[in-house]
């Protein structure tokens, strides 16, 4: 069954947009079709997201809860990891969850938020991403 014939041109990038080539790893075999959708040019799943003044305190909040559940998490994780695959796996855990404890992560957190108004998930980002670039 053939579709009819419409006038309107199809919707796309202007003729003289340049071509962009996005390579990525195939996570299902098969062929997809669709329109790109880039979230972050940084590769990150979380949209920026800027609060207002009065939620500071709130979101000041939600980082303590936030730092404190993944704290725990953490070290479940990395006890798990002890028993069942040995001490070269837990060990990166056993870091991860120093990270999360770090005074120094939740103090720069903190002021991110009361400074630049953000959410506490993208404080956090930043501070790793830092912290990541020096490495």
């Amino acid at each position: 069954m053939a579709l009819p014939a419409s006038s309107d041109p199809a919707p796309g990038p202007a003729a003289n947009a340049p071509m962009q080539v996005l390579r990525g790893f195939a996570v299902s075999p098969g062929i997809a079709i669709g329109p790109v959708l880039v979230l972050d040019p940084r590769g990150l799943r979380l949209p920026p997201r800027n609060i207002a003044a009065e939620a500071v305190v709130a979101e000041l909040a939600r980082l303590e809860e936030g730092l404190e559940a993944a704290g725990r998490e953490a070290e479940v994780a990395e006890s798990e990891a002890r028993a069942r695959l040995g001490p070269q796996y837990a060990d990166i855990l056993a870091a991860h969850a120093r990270m999360i404890g770090d005074p120094t992560l939740r103090t720069d957190a903190r002021r991110r938020i009361e400074c630049n108004r953000i959410a506490a998930e993208h404080a956090i980002t930043d501070i790793l991403e830092a912290h990541a670039i020096r490495l």
